[in-house]
């Protein structure tokens, strides 16, 4: 309520949602986990949220007849595979055409209740026409999937000249950013090292490296 207040958003285009009990204590420490929408659609397991048909009904209120969403029930896709496999939890990107996208993990493909899911998703009467499954197995053992990325702030072209930092991913801030890491990260951190001065300095100098490598204030980590 304080983020909506001082943003001074508008009563009438507010619509809180409560994370459902029974979805957190099965592994859903995420709405994300259960959930994920771009646009218009909203792909989203029955134990997202609290009062589910309900939330859903006040969204259509809210958004209009344009409005999609696409509701997997805990019959269908037990929330146990959904947070396993993470099928909500993946990147919902809208496609040059107009048309969208779901880039899921390997690990959906994998789940028979999850992949069959995300193909009903892809047959039904929606913006969906493609599902790609990428390996980021790294990345789900330490519980993230593809919707760690799944942050984006759409610009005009306008407001994407304003941008003065060098944050717009092309081939050399690729290879400068990939020579960054080589150089930079460590293979391994030991319980002895976080107590270790020298460690906190090496990190500080490597954040100011990369602040310079990306235009951005020096004291952005401090």
């Amino acid at each position: 309520m304080s983020c909506a207040r001082l943003h001074g958003l508008r009563d009438d285009q507010l619509l809180f949602l409560q994370q459902a009990p029974d979805g957190i204590d099965a592994g859903a420490f995420h709405s994300d986990v259960l959930a994920v929408g771009n646009e218009q659609l909203l792909l989203v397991h029955e134990l997202a949220f609290v009062h589910g048909s309900a939330t859903l009904n006040e969204l259509r209120a809210l958004l209009g007849d344009e409005f999609e969403f696409e509701l997997a029930t805990n019959a269908e896709l037990p929330v146990s595979d959904a947070v396993h496999a993470y099928p909500f939890n993946s990147q919902l990107v809208t496609l040059p055409d107009g048309r969208m996208a779901v880039i899921a993990p390997e690990e959906s493909r994998a789940s028979p209740a999850a992949r069959a899911f995300l193909e009903r998703v892809l047959a039904g009467r929606n913006a969906v026409s493609a599902v790609h499954y990428v390996d980021v197995n790294g990345s789900m053992k330490n519980g993230g999937g593809p919707a760690c990325l799944r942050l984006r702030v759409p610009l005009t072209d306008e407001e994407r000249s304003a941008i003065s930092t060098r944050v717009f991913l092309d081939d050399a801030l690729y290879e400068a950013a990939r020579a960054w890491i080589t150089r930079r990260y460590r293979d391994r951190v030991t319980p002895t090292d976080l107590g270790d001065p020298d460690f906190f300095d090496e990190n500080r100098r490597a954040l100011s490296e990369l602040s310079t490598l990306l235009g951005v204030p020096i004291d952005l980590y401090e």
